[in-house]
């Protein structure tokens, strides 16, 4: 019986103290609350959703929305002793941070909605209370962190400030803090590149990509943090998804910490970072992504564009689990063709080389035919040709749309595709017959004209702002003379043309005369002759010396 007393007694103290520090003590003197609460540090745009955590009744008490317990309003409010000051300085983990951005999911804010005016969200007259702060941003590569304002009391007596927080407790003003992210796609080397440009490529070309961008803070407080690398390739290009590494952070595992979505049917591929491993980080962290790619586009007008997209997908607020932040970055890299279909007009041919005939007196055959920029030559069909990477000619150049030797058409033209820029040496291998073939190598140049483009797309309500190196123009040279050459006044969608030069008098053609082509000096046919003149000469010596010994 004494026992079950003395638990009896033992509890009923407990109680009361519960209802001793139900309480926080009263204050005496004047109570003046804080007239406004604010969060500065913001940009144009932003707004600000304050969420009442905490509010006054005779002492620190949970909201409806937020429901806490006791023991949680104690960790974050503290407990003091009568006429002490509340020690809630510091006091939320960032695990009470996280419970208190997941009670504020889907809940109404006490005030929605506040707009940041010179950079600060100001509210005025608020009641008494702790508020977390959620901000939302509009623009691109901002992440911030909610961070807790207080609205609370001094008083006139410093010697009773038992409410008294302004130095201990949460200020009634707050600076946002936030992280800021780029993105950065580039593409950084091909296997057989003509012209040392990184945007022009040869059809069948191995060629490399690196993104890199930058892991904001995620603190504890997000629920379950996004973050994304996406890249998409256009149909011009053949994704090899073995080759897809993350270089940074170098200490992240795939699996657990990231995960690699590829798929080849889309042609593109999503890295995806894990929440928990994003929580961990506590820092703004580089991300580098590698990877290759074949060029494979058909190339079949004069110009090729390949039109390659990275985006990074992150959260923007802590209860943002699908990631309503966007980035996005671009490259495009351009592949050229000789003697083929004008992009953007479907009945202009381009002719920048031309095989005609002439007759023995120099002058074009009179069986002409006219082409579409307006020439009439004597167009020679069935010449052969072969394209070399040097002016000996002694190293052929090859890709997967053409086959070399090349061959002229009806119209003389010789249709060459999927070029880099750079420089190119044709050379004539066989003439049609009834003609002299041309014995000289001629040099073919591609020169282009880049500059860096800015545009801004909205993607699923996001206004994302990028730049991209993009071709102005290029010309093509025969033999050090500009046969043709391309403006576009726009690189959004198909390139427009606004200006070509034609050829002038004998700008890009190769000749064959009419007649019999003779055998080549030091050909087979001159080597027959010498050798039956040596022949001739020695029997002849032979001859004369047997005379001689005849004779004696």
């Amino acid at each position: 019986m004494k026992k079950l007393v003395s638990l009896v007694l033992a509890l009923a103290m407990i109680m009361m103290v519960g209802a001793v520090y139900a309480d926080d003590p009263a204050p005496s003197g004047a109570r003046t609350l804080d007239a406004a609460i604010s969060v500065s540090g913001l940009e144009a745009g932003d707004k600000v959703d304050f969420y009442q955590v905490l509010r006054w009744d005779d002492g620190w008490k949970t909201t409806t929305d937020f429901a806490l317990t006791d023991a949680q309003v104690i960790e974050i409010a503290g407990r003091p002793a009568q006429g002490e000051q509340p020690a809630v300085a510091g006091s939320i983990s960032w695990e009470m941070a996280q419970t208190l951005a997941e009670k504020a999911s889907g809940k109404t804010p006490a005030y929605a909605n506040v707009d940041a005016v010179s950079g600060t969200a100001t509210v005025t007259g608020p009641a008494a209370g702790l508020y977390m702060a959620i901000i939302k941003t509009t623009a691109s590569g901002v992440v911030y962190n909610p961070c807790f304002i207080a609205a609370d009391f001094g008083i006139s007596s410093p010697e009773t400030s038992a409410l008294d927080v302004s130095v201990t407790s949460y200020s009634a003003e707050s600076v946002a803090k936030k992280s800021s992210i780029t993105l950065d796609k580039t593409m950084t080397g091909q296997t057989n590149n003509n012209d040392e440009k990184v945007e022009t490529t040869n059809v069948g070309d191995t060629v490399s990509f690196k993104i890199n961008t930058k892991i904001p803070i995620f603190t504890a407080d997000y629920i379950n943090p996004v973050f994304k690398v996406k890249d998409t390739l256009s149909a011009g290009l053949d994704l090899n998804e073995d080759s897809i590494t993350l270089v940074k952070p170098a200490g992240a595992v795939k699996g657990t910490d990231y995960t690699v979505d590829a798929t080849t049917t889309n042609n593109q591929f999503v890295i995806s970072f894990t929440g928990n491993y994003l929580k961990s980080l506590g820092t703004i962290t580089d991300v580098e992504v590698t990877y290759t790619a074949v060029v494979t586009n058909d190339a079949v007008t004069n110009i090729n564009v390949d039109d390659n997209t990275a985006d990074v997908i992150y959260s923007t607020n802590p209860s943002d689990e699908e990631g309503h932040g966007l980035l996005r970055d671009k490259t495009k890299e351009y592949t050229f063709s000789l003697d083929a279909r004008l992009l953007g007009s479907d009945s202009y041919d381009i002719t920048e080389l031309v095989k005609v005939g002439l007759n023995k007196d120099g002058t074009e055959i009179t069986e002409t035919r006219t082409l579409d920029n307006g020439h009439s030559v004597g167009a020679l069909q069935g010449a052969t040709f072969g394209l070399f990477k040097d002016a000996a000619c002694e190293t052929p150049y090859t890709n997967t749309k053409i086959a070399n030797p090349l061959t002229s058409d009806e119209d003389g033209r010789i249709n060459i595709k999927g070029l880099d820029a750079g420089v190119y040496y044709i050379k004539e291998l066989t003439a049609p017959a009834g003609y002299i073939k041309d014995q000289a190598a001629h040099k073919i140049e591609i020169k282009t004209v880049f500059s860096e483009h800015t545009y801004t797309e909205t993607v699923e309500g996001i206004n994302v702002t990028y730049k991209v190196n993009e071709l102005d123009s290029y010309t093509i040279e025969v033999d050090g003379v500009q046969t043709a050459s391309f403006a576009f006044s726009t690189n959004e969608g198909p390139h427009t043309h606004t200006d070509v030069t034609g050829h002038n008098a004998d700008d890009g053609k190769i000749k064959n005369t009419q007649g019999t082509e003779l055998p080549s000096t030091g050909g087979i046919g001159t080597t027959i002759f010498y050798i039956l003149g040596g022949l001739l000469v020695v029997g002849a010596a032979v001859i004369l010396v047997a005379r001689r010994k005849a004779h004696d």
